[in-house]
């Protein structure tokens, strides 16, 4: 072992080629870890964004959350298991909680900077939250500039 790798050292073509292999591989793990990795997370939450606009479209258009709680309930159980979604909130435009799969959460208000200053504008909110497993996305439904209700997801 110890003969093959003076004979690297003393090689110029043998030594060329490591400092070559070695320099690529910096150049590799540098390129995924600054360009690539990054740029799957953000396609990502792009992804994630999209798929969860769609869905909060669709649930404001098959479901009347005027309805009792019940008759909600079972729509939009079927659609979060369909979908994977964990909790959905349904919010007024003052930020007061009128539907959610977490009961005890109903009535509430939200007074958060980002439902007062980004969503109440009409902006989409995201957050990533427990070390990039779970994105939190609000979704406003406008009802022409004003805002209707909103979607987190």
């Amino acid at each position: 072992m110890y003969k093959i790798i003076s004979n690297i050292f003393k090689n110029k073509m043998y030594l060329s080629a490591l400092i070559i292999t070695i320099l690529l591989l910096f150049a590799i793990v540098t390129f995924k870890n600054t360009i690539f990795i990054p740029l799957f997370k953000k396609d990502l939450i792009n992804n994630t964004l999209v798929e969860a606009t769609n869905v909060s479209k669709h649930l404001t258009r098959i479901i009347n959350f005027n309805d009792s709680t019940n008759s909600i309930d079972s729509k939009v159980q079927m659609i979060i298991r369909e979908f994977n979604i964990q909790k959905v909130h349904y919010y007024s435009n003052n930020g007061k909680i009128l539907y959610s799969t977490d009961q005890s959460k109903i009535g509430t208000i939200k007074a958060d900077y980002y439902f007062i200053n980004k969503i109440a504008k009409g902006n989409i909110y995201s957050n990533i939250k427990n070390n990039e497993k779970l994105i939190e996305v609000y979704i406003p439904i406008m009802n022409k500039n004003d805002l209707a209700t909103v979607n987190r997801r």
